[in-house]
């Protein structure tokens, strides 16, 4: 079994690591269209498993509606990165692997890009949400009150990462 975490600017994506994003985000099913948005990230992580693409992760360009949503605008100035698109397909991945760790692992990839630095991301509000879980594990905290997202009609909640002194 090998691993393989690829993390890079999106323009120094192959082809083919490019459509293996898009194909890995669209799986996902939490936005409504997949064009443009990896061009639109910081950094990116892809995790190949024995050559296979299985899962992604990246640090995001920074929109500030969630806080509005959330009802904490006054904060949103804290923040100028947003970890988004964490997404293992856990159907590729042979069950005599186990669990991997794949998703705490591009986390942590992903925060040792912005060390020092506040993070937030958003998230499905829902108990069988491993995002969720991997979010509080880093010190991630819900901020505000849960919000209806626009393309999954799930509640969604704000996770912040206060990482240095807030004004």
């Amino acid at each position: 079994m090998t691993i393989q975490y690829i993390l890079k600017p999106p323009l120094q994506f192959s082809d083919t690591e490019k459509e293996d994003f898009e194909y890995l985000l669209d799986k996902q099913g939490q936005i409504d269209k997949v064009e443009g948005k990896l061009e639109r990230c910081y950094k990116v992580c892809l995790v190949k498993l024995n050559g296979d693409s299985i899962g992604i992760g990246a640090l995001k360009q920074v929109y500030k509606s969630p806080f509005e949503y959330s009802g904490v605008s006054e904060i949103q100035h804290n923040y100028n990165y947003e970890i988004g698109y964490l997404f293992v397909d856990n159907e590729s991945i042979n069950k005599d692997y186990g669990s991997l760790g794949v998703g705490k692992y591009i986390t942590r990839l992903l925060l040792s890009q912005v060390t020092g630095e506040n993070v937030f991301a958003t998230t499905e509000s829902n108990d069988e949400n491993r995002m969720l879980y991997i979010l509080k594990s880093f010190g991630f905290k819900v901020s505000g009150s849960p919000y209806l997202g626009r393309t999954t009609k799930k509640n969604i909640v704000l996770m912040t990462l206060d990482r240095k002194k807030i004004m």
